[in-house]
């Protein structure tokens, strides 16, 4: 994957800076959190820090255009961002996993029928 910064704009009222950058990539579009890991490598910037606002594929090549913004630190990120985006940011875990602990849990205290 390559990754070409085009812009960048300063938001001082914000405390970031929003990045427009163009991806070339070889078998599928990148997920997001590929995209952080890459933007933060090449801005120096703890991938914390790094929102990804969007990813438009360019039809026909293997290409997208990628709206970012790097904040100065995570505690603002988390206080301007909305929670649809945060929780795009987070990422699926796994809802088997999460589902079997609690099941465990009820099974061993829950009270035996013959007490």
């Amino acid at each position: 994957m390559e990754l070409n910064i085009q812009k960048k704009e300063e938001k001082p009222l914000l405390q970031a800076e929003d990045l427009y950058a163009e991806i070339t990539y070889e078998a599928t579009t990148p997920s997001r959190k590929e995209l952080v890991e890459a933007l933060a490598k090449k801005t120096k910037t703890p991938a914390e820090q790094v929102i990804v606002r969007k990813i438009q594929g360019i039809f026909g090549h293997r290409k997208a255009k990628v709206e970012a913004t790097l904040y100065k630190d995570k505690a603002l990120l988390e206080k301007v961002e909305n929670q649809p985006l945060l929780k795009r940011h987070k990422g699926k875990e796994d809802p088997k996993a999460e589902q079997a602990t609690p099941k465990a849990e009820e099974k061993q205290t829950a009270p035996k029928q013959g007490e």
